[in-house]
């Protein structure tokens, strides 16, 4: 089983402890594995109790990922993983069929910062961008948006995620909303089953607060056009 828990990329949401625990008793009740991605949960912006990795409850029944391009540098694609032993000498021989390693130099570049800079001082750091980010993004909306589009709440991460009346479709909403130089990504590309078509994703952390109102108000406007057609 593959699961980001954690503030999850599109919709922002986390498992509860207690879905955490009971996910954790019911993989061991069965011959599964659970994949845990996690590159988000150092971005959280209120206590994070909560958020204990699935893995600590399954032992070797667990992988855990994670990444440094959401906490130090997106351009750097560097990740690293906890697993028992054995399963990282078979990922380690099909790391090495698919490209042999990681770059050395991203790898080198990341080593330097770790050890001479404080991650915790520059994750702080981030936290209260974000947040501040997130919570500009979700007055904007209220300002902005029809009454009828639904917004995640989330406690961390980079996205918002909204839906929209049901007989809109976002695919068609983002061609018009590209020509007021506004960009977002449609839900449906997050389902197997090509649902979700009134869905989609915003990112607040990578945009000034400035451009974040005036982007949602452009969005808005389009939003709001499209229900009244």
């Amino acid at each position: 089983m593959y699961a980001l828990p954690t503030f999850q990329n599109p919709s922002g949401i986390s498992y509860s402890l207690a879905k955490r625990k009971g996910l954790a008793k019911l993989v061991k009740q069965h011959s599964m594995l659970v994949v845990e991605d996690d590159p988000y949960s150092e971005l959280y912006f209120e206590n994070p109790a909560d958020l204990i990795p699935i893995k600590k409850y399954l032992g070797d029944k667990g992988i855990l990922l994670g990444s440094f391009s959401k906490i130090v540098a997106p351009g750097l694609r560097l990740g690293w993983m906890v697993a028992n032993k054995s399963f990282i000498k078979k990922l380690t021989t099909a790391k090495q069929a698919s490209d042999l390693h990681s770059n050395n130099l991203s790898q080198r570049v990341i080593h330097e910062y770790l050890i001479s800079n404080d991650l915790d001082s520059h994750l702080q750091i981030i936290r209260e961008k974000y947040h501040r980010q997130k919570e500009v993004m979700q007055t904007a909306i209220q300002q902005y948006f029809p009454k009828e589009v639904e917004i995640t709440d989330p406690s961390g991460g980079m996205f918002l995620w909204a839906t929209l009346p049901s007989h809109l479709s976002t695919e068609s909403l983002v061609q018009k909303a590209v020509r007021k130089k506004v960009l977002f990504v449609p839900g449906s590309t997050f389902y197997l089953d090509n649902t979700g078509k009134n869905t989609f994703r915003l990112n607040f952390s990578n945009a000034q607060e400035t451009d974040i109102q005036e982007g949602i108000q452009r969005l808005g406007k389009v939003i709001q056009t499209a229900i009244k057609s």
